[in-house]
């Protein structure tokens, strides 16, 4: 727990100075109002953003280690020395403003409880499933070497390609504590709720704004143990993606709100919306409807003749979208991993066509169905696999939490046009449009194709919240017009209900000395043979498909087992790449 709140700190720091200057940047200001506005907590997630983009490169030329992060920490050292003054007198405004008051005191018990119980998940043993079969490897493969052509030969899992993964690699800091660290989730989702935590502070100053009830409202995706206790403590992307989703249309809420405010942070935030959209879908390709919120501003800026919004909106898409088609290029020879009708080139460390049919239909039939007789149900057809997924899945927090918010807002909906000649709430939906068809497009997009719980989050998630922070919005407004006596009682109640369940949900973990109160837990040990790529040694477990950290290079069997001996190497060593033998690779074509 110790090295990874060291790790935190860290990494908190350098987020933040390069999200400080960043934003600078982009906006063309030494001291622009629009900066202003921009919460901490958000500036972190901007300069996490950069890094991941910045780490992302590095990965081409040099393995993601001490030399990654040495590059990363002295841009820093040069950022912080040209920009210290500014964030100086930034970090000294927030000192300034804080009062020692109950609202204040109140966030702070909330946050603390929050941070150390993030800190205990973060620290904990991992039992995502995924982090053993794939994650772990990857991550080393990003440690110990620069991008490898052909390495979904080695095991076609290898080829998944997500833009957090060199992140995960920079803060492994296995080269400091010989220990491999796993902080990111866990940093990424106290962040989150520091930030609805300085959602909830403006609104008990009676800041009364949709994008702060939203904000506030990511409160309750705390309460999901599911998400909490699996992907926290793992390498997995998909918390990470989810988060990225629901911080797009955060700042979508905040660039309605802003259009009537100032121009810059307009301007700002619509920039912000196609970093984070753009780092979704990159992140997981499931996220791929949130790249609409991007569509939408650079073909609204081209329509308006806004030249200035167009062309740094198309540089920023540009500089995360062809590293990662690249990438792609490399691992696979495709330029979108699984998808293989994408066929444009034929290099030689070109992945067999077969095994990305099969391994797209294996993701999509048991996202449908779990177990060995998901394809048969899912071949039987929509009607078939439907009422099966509903039974399987209902027992998901985020999906009872999308039902009952959906009914909570149908129900207000009714009851507003019984009693009141105007409903505020159907005013509202005029101006929410497009976040609202972004996520309904994303959750049918999800539910089509690859409808596993963990592959929808951002979706099901970020529509449950809009959905109930409307109608809280409503409420608020109502008591702070009619009855404002009771409208910070009835915030606070909703925090102790919140903290209540939380504290339920979690006492043991809270109360309980852990034995990784120094260093996180490890991985589990699993006992591997070897088998010969040339002169390289590939390890295989000997039991199951899971490797974790064990061996390396390590790779379970395949669908067909034509990982050995049907590989070779492109040239002396594996950072030169892996192709299937000619001979094999000829009658994988025909095939």
């Amino acid at each position: 727990m110790i090295v990874t709140l060291l790790a935190w700190v860290y990494l908190l720091c350098m987020f933040y100075i390069y999200g400080f200057n960043i934003v600078k940047l982009i906006t063309f200001s030494k001291d622009n109002e629009a900066t202003k506005e921009i919460s901490p907590f958000l500036l972190v997630f901007i300069g996490l953003s950069v890094v991941t983009i910045i780490s992302y490169y590095l990965s081409f030329f040099i393995p993601i280690n001490a030399s990654a992060n040495a590059i990363l920490l002295g841009g820093m050292i040069i950022l912080l020395f040209f920009s210290f003054k500014e964030i100086h007198q930034k970090l000294k405004n927030y000192i300034l403003v804080f009062k020692v008051d109950l609202p204040n005191i109140l966030l702070i018990l909330v946050a603390v409880m929050i941070l150390l119980l993030v800190l205990i998940k973060t620290s904990t043993d991992v039992i995502h499933y995924d982090t053993g079969l794939y994650h772990s490897q990857s991550i080393q493969w990003y440690r110990r070497y620069a991008i490898v052509p052909g390495l979904g030969n080695i095991h076609f899992r290898l080829a998944y390609n997500s833009f957090i993964f060199p992140l995960f690699s920079l803060s492994d800091f296995s080269f400091i504590t010989n220990h491999s660290l796993r902080p990111i989730n866990g940093f990424i989702i106290a962040n989150t709720f520091l930030l609805s935590l300085s959602s909830l502070k403006s609104l008990l100053l009676k800041k009364i704004e949709l994008s702060n009830v939203f904000g506030f409202s990511i409160l309750l995706f705390l309460i999901n143990d599911n998400l909490f206790t699996s992907d926290i403590s793992s390498l997995s992307s998909d918390l990470s993606g989810s988060i990225f989703i629901l911080i797009s249309v955060f700042l979508t809420l905040k660039y309605i709100e802003s259009k009537s405010k100032i121009k810059d942070e307009s301007k700002l935030y619509e920039l912000l919306i196609i970093l984070f959209s753009s780092i979704a879908v990159t992140v997981k390709l499931s996220n791929l409807p949130i790249f609409i919120l991007t569509l939408l501003i650079i073909s609204r800026s081209l329509i308006r003749k806004q030249y200035s919004l167009l062309w740094r909106g198309t540089i920023i898409v540009t500089l995360i979208f062809v590293p990662y088609l690249i990438r792609n290029y490399f691992v696979s020879g495709y330029l979108l991993y699984p998808f293989y009708s994408i066929d444009l080139f034929n290099p030689d460390w070109k992945m067999p066509r077969d095994v990305l049919i099969m391994d797209k239909q294996d993701i999509e039939n048991w996202a449908k169905v779990s177990g060995h007789q998901g394809k048969k149900i899912v071949e039987s057809g929509f009607i078939s696999w439907v009422p099966v997924w509903v039974k399987e899945n209902s027992k998901y927090f985020s999906l009872r939490f999308l039902f009952f918010s959906s009914i909570l807002l149908i129900f207000f909906l009714i009851f507003e046009s019984v009693f009141y000649r105007q409903s505020k709430l159907i005013q509202f939906f005029d101006r929410l449009c497009i976040p609202l068809i972004t996520l309904l497009a994303g959750l049918s997009f999800w539910f089509l194709n690859a409808p596993l719980v963990r592959y929808g989050y951002g979706f099901i998630l970020s529509l449950s919240c809009l959905f109930i922070s409307l109608v809280f919005f409503i409420c608020l407004l109502f008591l702070r017009n009619n009855y404002i006596v009771i409208y910070k009682p009835f915030l606070y109640l909703l925090v102790f209900l919140f903290t209540t369940g939380l504290y339920l949900n979690n006492k043991q973990s809270l109360f309980s000395i852990p034995s990784y109160w120094l260093i996180p837990a490890g991985y589990p040990t699993v006992s591997v043979t070897s088998i010969q790529i040339d002169h390289e040694t590939i390890y295989r477990p000997t039991q199951g498909d899971q490797c974790w950290d064990s061996q390396f290079p390590c790779a379970p069997q395949s669908y067909s087992d034509w990982l050995h001996p049907s590989l070779e190497l492109r040239g002396d060593s594996l950072q030169e790449g892996v192709k299937i033998k000619k001979g094999l690779r000829i009658y994988y074509e025909k095939k």
